[in-house]
């Protein structure tokens, strides 16, 4: 589907075609909108999805959204803007509901570097993912963010079988590691 045939569906409430597309992108938006801010709880991220989805859809059917306003920019990649805006909101008020003591001094400096080096190498990862052509893009956001078994990831991608899934997975990840040698 073109983005002209998502932005008509979401602005005549097209339910067939939204349902692709929510069922087509959430995955990547959880990608995209998660692994910048560190964020793994599968209920926050979804809660975002949603919230986004949901601005999408009224701001094209405001019709402040057209694929012209859009210009040379994705209908997703749009999303994510709304979705990154959502999290850091989120983060915001939860920030606010949790602030230290003052008085409490958790400064550990060492910690702190290795969770700042995590946080950076799994970013690398992401972007990497992110930049694979599919199959492997695909599936290695089914295996390792959405986790699903090898099964799933067969019916969902069309493999003859979960072993079939299993060798993909193999190849895609050699080539992960080839891609990621040159940022060591």
């Amino acid at each position: 589907m073109t983005t002209a045939d998502y932005i008509e569906a979401f602005r005549t409430s097209n339910q067939t075609v939204i349902r692709q597309f929510y069922n087509r992108y959430r995955s990547e938006f959880f990608l995209q909108v998660g692994a910048p801010f560190n964020i793994t709880d599968e209920d926050l991220l979804a809660d975002v999805w949603q919230d986004s989805v949901i601005r999408l859809w009224q701001l094209i059917g405001d019709g402040r959204l057209t694929e012209e306003r859009l210009g040379n920019k994705t209908l997703m990649a749009f999303l994510v803007g709304i979705g990154e805006k959502a999290m850091y909101e989120n983060l915001r008020k939860l920030k606010e509901q949790n602030l230290p003591d003052p008085d409490m001094q958790h400064e550990d400096t060492d910690e702190t570097m290795r969770n700042y080096d995590k946080n950076e190498q799994m970013e690398t990862v992401r972007e990497v993912v992110w930049n694979m052509p599919n199959p492997c893009r695909q599936l290695l956001v089914h295996f390792y963010w959405d986790e699903l078994d090898f099964a799933t990831i067969a019916t969902r991608m069309n493999y003859s079988n979960a072993d079939s899934a299993k060798s993909q997975k193999a190849k895609c990840m050699k080539k992960l590691m080839i891609a990621l040698k040159k940022y060591i």
